[in-house]
């Protein structure tokens, strides 16, 4: 069961990518539809955003409406900019594959300056 921090980061990513302004804010109906959490997450989250600082926005019923924050913005950048597992690990794997690659060679030019002296 997603925590009320990770449910938040699921609006914050939502806001993020949408890129609302409070020129140009998005309605809580808008993100609830989009977000898909049931209304008590969806308010538990929205509580943990306002009080974090990370959105600003009108209070009230699902027609206010809501937008980022610069610490928002800056928490949104840092959470889905950086790499993922699966990338970082992919990264790994290609250096492993590189360093057996360059170790598998070593050994037969080794090998093959030993049969020349």
């Amino acid at each position: 069961m997603p925590t009320v921090k990770q449910n938040a980061l699921k609006i914050l990513g939502w806001l993020y990518r949408n890129n609302p302004s409070a020129e140009k804010p998005r309605t809580v109906r808008d993100l609830m539809e989009a977000v898909r959490l049931s209304e008590s997450d969806f308010w538990d989250a929205d509580s943990y955003l306002f009080q974090g600082k990370y959105v600003d926005g009108t209070m009230g019923t699902e027609d206010s409406h809501r937008w980022l924050t610069e610490k928002g913005t800056d928490l949104a950048e840092q959470e889905f900019h950086r790499p993922s597992f699966f990338q970082r690990r992919k990264d790994d794997l290609i250096m492993l594959a590189i360093g057996m690659v360059a170790g598998v060679i070593g050994t037969l030019l080794v090998q093959m300056l030993g049969k020349l002296l």
